[in-house]
């Protein structure tokens, strides 16, 4: 419910349980006794809400899966970070890396990419797509950073060395 409502916004309400948040009202406008449910029937409740939601709102669930994927992408960190308002470098770069190593491999050297790049994406796939499912967090992407960091430095590499094969084709 939290990644798939009206009220959603792409990340986690934290508060979700308070009387004056968003999704508690509207948690309890759209689900009759809600307060009188024991957790697992409240779950259920709220899953089968959220799923209501994104069968009767395709278009709206596109754009918040968007959104998700825009929020897992920027390069912030935890909100109780110091300084966490600031873009993180390191961050970006593997972020952006990332998305670089993507084009590449699915546009320009598809026939290039093994088993091990698949290995090596798969976490990063997985995190994503548990964003997508429920909710962005970032402490689902830092299980993924590591291995942003690697597409960053193989696709820096493969670059690398279509620019020292050009230098070395313009010389001859």
């Amino acid at each position: 419910l939290q990644g798939h409502s009206a009220v959603a916004k792409g990340g986690w309400f934290g508060q979700w349980e308070y009387p004056n948040n968003e999704l508690y009202i509207y948690a309890h406008k759209n689900i009759p006794g809600l307060d009188s449910m024991d957790e697992y029937h409240s779950s259920l409740k709220r899953a089968s809400l959220g799923f209501k939601w994104l069968y009767h709102h395709p278009f709206a669930d596109i754009q918040l899966e968007i959104k998700k994927l825009a929020i897992y992408l920027f390069p912030y960190n935890f909100d109780q970070l110091p300084n966490c308002k600031k873009i993180n470098p390191m961050n970006a770069f593997a972020h952006l890396g990332f998305v670089i190593f993507c084009i590449y491999f699915l546009f320009y050297k598809r026939n290039h990419f093994t088993r091990e790049l698949l290995i090596i994406t798969l976490p990063i796939l997985g995190s994503i797509l548990i964003c997508i499912c429920f909710f962005t967090g970032y402490r689902w992407r830092f299980y993924a950073d590591p291995f942003m960091i690697l597409t960053s430095i193989i696709v820096l590499n493969h670059l690398g060395l279509i620019l020292k094969t050009k230098k070395k084709l313009l010389a001859n």
